[in-house]
C-alpha cells in the first residue's frame, strides 16, 4: 500500500485545543461567583454553583477527549505529540482545580473572615487573569504553526508568553501599587 507523502505531514497538531480552552475558561470563571457566595455565607448558593462547575468540568473533559482523539498520529508533526498531550492535560487541569475548589467548599460550611476577603478576591482575580492570558497564548498557536514557527506570529507568541510570565510572576499574591 502506498502512502502519499502529504498524508504523513500534519499542518496543525492542535485541532481542538482552542475548544478545550474555551470550556476551561467558562468553568474557571464560575469560581468568582462561588467565592462571592461563600463570602456572603450563602451555603446553598455555594452548593448550587459547585454543581454547575462540576457539570462544566465534565464538558471540559469531553473537549479534552475530543482534542486527544482528533490529534493526528501521523509521522511528521511540527511539534512532538507528547508535548501536545501534555499541553492538553495541563489545560484540563485548570478545570479540574475549579471543580476541586467547588467540592472543597461544599464539604462543610465555611465563613470568610472580613480581613481575608480582599486577599481572597485578589487571589481569585489574579488566577483568572492568568488563565485568560494563557487562553490568549493558546489562541495564537494556529497562526504560529501555519507560519512555520517564524515571522510575526512567532513574535506575537513570544510577546504573549512574556505577558503570561509576568502574570505568573505576581505569585505569591502581592497587592498592586
Amino acid at each position: 500500500m502506498r502512502i502519499p507523502l502529504a498524508n504523513l505531514l500534519v499542518r496543525n497538531p492542535l485541532p481542538k485545543v482552542g475548544d478545550l480552552m474555551t470550556e476551561v475558561i467558562r468553568t474557571s470563571d464560575r469560581v468568582e461567583k462561588l467565592i462571592e457566595l461563600l463570602e456572603k455565607g450563602d451555603q446553598a448558593g455555594v452548593e448550587r454553583v459547585a454543581k454547575e462547575i462540576s457539570a462544566m468540568e465534565g464538558k471540559a473533559d469531553d473537549a479534552k477527549n475530543a482534542a486527544r482523539s482528533k490529534m493526528s498520529v501521523r509521522l511528521f508533526m511540527p511539534v512532538d505529540r507528547r508535548d501536545v498531550l501534555k499541553l492538553i492535560s495541563q489545560i484540563d487541569a485548570i478545570a479540574d482545580c475549579a471543580e476541586d475548589v467547588g467540592v472543597l467548599l461544599t464539604i462543610r460550611p465555611l465563613t470568610v473572615p472580613e480581613g481575608m476577603k480582599p486577599v481572597l478576591n485578589l487571589f481569585v482575580e489574579r488566577v483568572l487573569e492568568t488563565i485568560r492570558e494563557a487562553a490568549k497564548l493558546v489562541d495564537l498557536i494556529d497562526d504560529l504553526v501555519e507560519s512555520g514557527f517564524a515571522g510575526p506570529p512567532a513574535e506575537q507568541v513570544l510577546e504573549q508568553a512574556a505577558i503570561l510570565g509576568r502574570a505568573l510572576a505576581t505569585w505569591p499574591i502581592t497587592p498592586r501599587t
